[in-house]
């Protein structure tokens, strides 16, 4: 029994999940979320009631955590193979 498990795992091939495209993805969310914190701090010298700090920060930032890094994360690329099996 453990033998087959064991010979079932080497069967199978793992590769890392995350493709180049998802790692741009990332990329790009962790710039947002870099221009988010830093119109954040766009208070600071200035007014400290300025609407891109109280406004638009929060939403570019959220949009970032939210939406861009758990898409980056989660996305899969179809290969052609797989998807010629499947027609």
């Amino acid at each position: 029994m453990a033998k087959a498990i064991r010979n079932s795992r080497l069967k199978g091939q793992w590769s890392f999940p995350l493709e180049r495209r998802n790692w741009a993805i990332i990329g790009i969310g962790i710039a947002l979320i870099a221009v988010g914190y830093a119109l954040m701090s766009v208070g600071i010298f200035t007014r400290y009631d300025h609407p891109l700090s109280l406004v638009v920060a929060p939403i570019v930032l959220v949009i970032a955590y939210l939406v861009v890094i758990p898409y980056g994360i989660l996305k899969r690329w179809g290969s052609s193979d797989s998807q010629k099996a499947s027609q």
